[in-house]
Parts: structure tokens; C-alpha cells; sequence
């Protein structure tokens, strides 16, 4: 019996060798855990990392997915090439209503201020330090949240707090 591989896509605050990817390498899953922001900090950039990892590891069947990294791996799983892939997806506390928490915590000044600037500083609490956050990340969260489905099975595992 081979070795299953699964697709570890850690959230927005998160990194790769955080406790979930270590627990499911426990398990004995071969995980496949990239770092989301390589390519920045839009989540099209981190739709973009997962597609990448998806189509460079065809043998992967499992998407293991937590917050924004959940909301990414969704959106990359409609992409034309991923599709009809026999993939499933266990989503951790997925941030498909984060678009409204920004909303509320940043307030319309703020975002407005976030717009005119086109970025935003955040403390990164994954790798300590200021990282500066897109303003394409406010909208892709918008957009996204009114055409994203979830095409294939899924298990979503999600608390109130």
C-alpha cells in the first residue's frame, strides 16, 4: 500500500511547517505543504500557488485546507486543468466570509485609506514581522465569495469562534 500524498494549504497567518501540516505527516500522510505567500499576498496569488503544487503533483487526491488557504484551494480547484480531477477537500474553518470580517474590523475609513494606498500594514504572527497586504486581497475576497463553489466532495469543518 502506497503512501497517500495530500495538498496542505495552511492559512492566511499560518506557514507550512505549522502544527496541522506536522499532524497529518503523523498521521502518515506525504503532504505537500507550500508556502502560500511565495508569490505575495492577493489571494489570487495563493490560488496560484495551489494550482501550481496541483499541477506539478497529479498523484495528490486530498486537499487539506485551513482558513484563507482553504478559501485559495477552492478557487484553484475551478480552474480548467484541476476540475475534473477525483480531488477531496477537507476544509478547516474556511475564510469564505472574510470579506465582511475586513469590512467591520477596518471600518470604511480604513478601507478607503487601504484603496488610496494600495497596501496595508499587518503584523504577520507565522513569521513575526510587518508584512504589507494588497488591497487586490480586500477585493479578490469579495468577488470570489459571490461565484466560489465547491465542485467537489468536501468536508467542512468549522466552529463559531
Amino acid at each position: 500500500m502506497s503512501i497517500r500524498q495530500c495538498l496542505f494549504a495552511h492559512g492566511f497567518e499560518g506557514l507550512p511547517t505549522g502544527s496541522k501540516s506536522k499532524f497529518l505527516q503523523k498521521l502518515g500522510w506525504d503532504v505537500i505543504a507550500p508556502e502560500l505567500f511565495a508569490k505575495g499576498w492577493s489571494l489570487s496569488q495563493h490560488r496560484d500557488v495551489v494550482l501550481e503544487q496541483l499541477q506539478l503533483h497529479p498523484n495528490v487526491d486530498y486537499i487539506v485546507a485551513s482558513s484563507m488557504g482553504a478559501f485559495a484551494s477552492v478557487w484553484a480547484t475551478q480552474h480548467e486543468t484541476i476540475k475534473d480531477r477525483n480531488l477531496k477537500l477537507v476544509l478547516l474553518a474556511p475564510a469564505f466570509g472574510v470579506h465582511e470580517l475586513f469590512t467591520h474590523r477596518i471600518q470604511k475609513h480604513g478601507i478607503e485609506q487601504w484603496k488610496n494606498e494600495g497596501v496595508t500594514s499587518l503584523f504577520h504572527r507565522g513569521l513575526q514581522k510587518e508584512i504589507q497586504v494588497p488591497y487586490a486581497l480586500y477585493e479578490e475576497t469579495k468577488d470570489q465569495s459571490d461565484v466560489l463553489s465547491i465542485d467537489h466532495e468536501c468536508i467542512i469543518i468549522h466552529g463559531l469562534q
